[in-house]
């Protein structure tokens, strides 16, 4: 029984846990999604270690108020979304293998200057097996049937760690969150400072949306490619003998991180020579959240607006600007596309992944769902005359941006190779032998 507990390190040996990435993609349908990095332990002194593990967990927080005005009182309801132990080494034997002993030379990153004991210490098994959903790894033994013994030096040890399918989204409302970090428990035989434990790392898990024909998501599609494919346009009647069209390359999916471009258009219905100015131009994302509460039937529903974006005209010159106007024939026999002609106004909206406005992605689980509306504003004034607004507004589903190798990577780390099918950790002193890999999990949304 621990008596006391060390956070992070001890004088004796310091561990820290370096995911791979700190953001994942979990695909529906997927042979598996997989967190990968690395634990190090780094010696100080000559110790003894009983096991290191990796924890996965995540939790769901929701504040209420209870009650209206001064006697009103606060509480939040805390919910367990995943709790996830992947034991890394324990002191369990298990049968030899190859793998086994090119995992044990890869494991060991001496640093600084050697000890007087050249012999490595004894890294006798190796195996591994599905408890729980998560790989539970089995790295070494030793002689000692309660520990082994790790000598001075820095020791890394190589985890992937399988998510359930059916994980939760990372996100951060007014009414609440839900969040995910990785950690690292060593565990010693001592008395005290028996456990070591590493500082958490937060973890983002994006649920990719499930896109199967019949979904609610696909917004009456019958399936995502025609979605995909349906261009993003609007159309209605201002004013007598004018039409407004807005138009875009996009559809009703975006992706986080991708830019939406917009242009507007107005054609002449009619014959005359009254002037058409465009006052206002804009765009608005909002996004809802509502959370579910544990064992109740009732809702909690919060919106704001995450992403803006308006102009006034490209020009205040009105003779140029009926320049851009377009008769109502020239309207009919371009139908959708207006990708060659000039618009009288274009503006970019922009969906940024991080910040105090990143936008969540489209998501619907047991404890929230995320839902995307755009709203399009248009202003015009004849010439001498009062103003119109016109608004087209349409439910679009957002997607999780595709993971560049870029942003895979949340630091620098060490190269990863595979052996006989798993995945180590390439010893530094060979990084040009090593083949770089991306684990399952961060593969591109573009196939989906």
């Amino acid at each position: 029984m621990a008596i006391f507990s060390s956070k992070g390190q001890t004088q004796a040996v310091t561990v820290s846990v370096h995911p791979r990435t700190t953001k994942v993609v979990v695909q529906q349908g997927a042979a598996s999604n997989v967190l990968v990095g690395y634990v190090r332990v780094q010696v100080h002194r000559a110790t003894e270690m009983s096991s290191l593990t990796v924890q996965f967990a995540g939790t769901q927080r929701l504040d209420m108020r209870v009650g209206q005005g001064p006697s009103s009182s606060q509480y939040s309801i805390r919910t367990s979304c995943a709790d996830l132990v992947h034991t890394v080494a324990t002191n369990t034997t298990s049968t030899d293998s190859l793998a086994a002993a090119m995992l044990a030379e890869l494991s060991r990153v001496r640093s600084g200057r050697r000890s007087d004991v050249t012999s490595p210490p004894e890294f006798k098994s190796y195996a591994e097996e599905e408890t729980h959903g998560a790989l539970s790894l089995t790295s070494f033994s030793s002689n000692s049937t309660n520990s082994v013994e790790l000598r001075e030096g820095e020791y890394r040890f190589v985890f992937e760690l399988e998510l359930p399918p059916r994980l939760p989204s990372s996100v951060k409302s007014a009414l609440g969150r839900v969040e995910y970090h990785v950690g690292a428990v060593l565990r010693r035989p001592t008395l005290f400072q028996s456990t070591v434990e590493a500082p958490h790392v937060s973890v983002q898990v994006v649920q990719a949306p499930p896109l199967h024909p019949g979904s609610h998501l696909l917004h009456g599609h019958a399936s995502f490619a025609a979605l995909a494919s349906s261009p993003l346009s609007f159309d209605t009647q201002v004013r007598e003998g004018w039409r407004v069209f807005v138009s875009s390359p996009s559809s009703q999916a975006l992706f986080v991180g991708a830019p939406l471009k917009l242009h507007v258009y107005l054609a002449r219905e009619g014959s005359g020579n009254q002037q058409l100015e465009l006052t206002e131009f804009g765009v608005t994302l909002h996004e809802t959240i509502t959370h579910m509460i544990p064992g109740s039937a009732a809702q909690q529903t919060t919106e704001r607006v995450v992403t803006t974006s308006s102009l006034c005209p490209l020009t205040s010159d009105k003779q140029r600007d009926a320049g851009h106007v377009l008769d109502a024939q020239t309207i009919d026999a371009l139908g959708e596309s207006f990708d060659e002609l000039p618009s009288t106004g274009a503006l970019t909206l922009w969906l940024p992944q991080t910040g105090p406005q990143a936008v969540h992605p489209t998501a619907i689980s047991r404890m929230f769902a995320v839902a995307h509306r755009l709203t399009i504003t248009v202003r015009v004034c004849e010439v001498g005359g009062y103003p119109s607004r016109v608004s087209f507004a349409t439910r679009v589903l957002v997607l999780p941006e595709a993971l560049a190798p870029g942003d895979q990577l949340a630091a620098p780390l060490p190269c990863y190779s595979r052996v006989n099918g798993d995945v180590v950790l390439e010893s530094a002193a060979r990084p040009d032998s090593a083949l770089s890999m991306n684990p399952p999990a961060y593969a591109s949304l573009s196939n989906l």
